[in-house]
């Protein structure tokens, strides 16, 4: 009984570490694009994705990536996404100055 729990479980594991590999390949550039851009304050087209990476971790898939503005700025930005897809995190970019309305009301800006 214990061996059959415990493939069970490793099969599983098995099962959930792979379907995460995939969320690299199935979250477009135009997605990471448009939440960069959110992030750093510039329109959706303004934005271009490049150096995709993921990274798995307790039930989370991290996808790592560049984000280039028109203007020339390039910021390293990253997602966090569910198994499966299921739900994904706003894009967090390293350099994003922007002051939204949550910081204006928290006087942070």
């Amino acid at each position: 009984m214990k061996i059959q729990h415990n493939l069970l479980l490793c099969g599983a594991l098995l099962v959930l570490g792979g379907c995460a590999g995939t969320e690299n390949s199935r979250a477009s550039d135009e997605m990471l694009a448009r939440k960069a851009a959110i992030s750093l304050n510039v329109p959706d087209n303004e934005v271009t994705v490049s150096s995709r990476s993921a990274e798995q971790g307790m039930g989370v898939v991290t996808l790592h990536f560049t984000a280039t503005t028109k203007q020339g700025s390039t910021h390293r930005c990253y997602i966090t996404s569910s198994y499966f897809g299921l739900l994904k995190s706003e894009a967090v970019c390293a350099g994003a100055a922007t002051c939204n309305a949550l910081l204006k009301a928290a006087g942070k800006c």
